[in-house]
């Protein structure tokens, strides 16, 4: 999105776990290089609150970009902090799907941010809010998150092939497993290596603090 944006001068602020260190600077970090993309980077840690320093450090500068990359506990703050510098809370702003974890009540100072998220959960089905439906009134007080679908149907997926072939041989499971199922999330289609790539829809948080499609940019 970076390169199809032509952006050229990016702020990248992501916190220190593990998973965001390698994605960040395994993945993104040698691909903007690659495309001609000065990024400036910078960390936080997990659990950290003050971002004061930290967003102060990049006021002064104008970004074509800004990409937040850690957790939803740490992003609103994050947000928070960087939204007292013009340059950096009016530039457009990526980020992960960790922004599903944050909190509603948090999510003021990262309006306008865009990220790709399950498109189940844009797109949604009568199977899925009949879930999300059920999951509430079982668990109070929570809400069902995107992992808890794709956790269900993995178990769904599983029970499906050893009821069907009454078998725990795994050769026999596997060959069940690569048949096209439909789950609750969507459509499940295994390649010979047991990979599935799930569908994403980009998303952009709305100031009513929903989620909403981006449309696709015509040229």
């Amino acid at each position: 999105m970076i390169k199809e944006r032509s952006w050229k001068k990016v702020l990248v602020l992501h916190s220190t776990d593990s998973a965001t260190m390698y994605e960040v600077t395994k993945v993104l970090a040698p691909r903007l290089k690659a495309n001609g993309v000065n990024a400036t980077i910078d960390t936080f840690a997990v659990g950290q609150r003050d971002f004061k320093t930290l967003c102060a450090k990049y006021a002064g500068k104008k970004w074509d970009g800004v990409v937040y990359n850690g957790f939803g506990s740490e992003l609103p703050f994050v947000g928070e902090a960087c939204s007292a510098y013009p340059n950096i809370s009016k530039a457009p702003k990526l980020s992960g799907c960790a922004m599903l974890d944050v909190k509603p009540d948090l999510r003021g100072n990262l309006t306008g941010i865009q990220f790709y998220t399950p498109a189940f959960l844009a797109k949604t089905s009568p199977e899925y809010e009949n879930f999300s439906k059920r999951y509430v009134e079982r668990f109070p007080g929570m809400s069902s998150t995107y992992a808890a679908v794709y956790a269900y149907d993995a178990y769904l997926l599983l029970a499906d092939a050893l009821i069907k072939q009454s078998t725990t041989n795994p050769n026999t499971i596997k060959a069940e497993l690569m048949n096209s199922k439909k789950m609750l999330a969507q459509e499940y289609k295994f390649d010979q290596n047991g990979d599935f790539q799930p569908d994403t829809l980009l998303v952009e948080l709305s100031i009513d603090g929903t989620f909403k499609p981006v449309k696709a940019e015509t040229k």
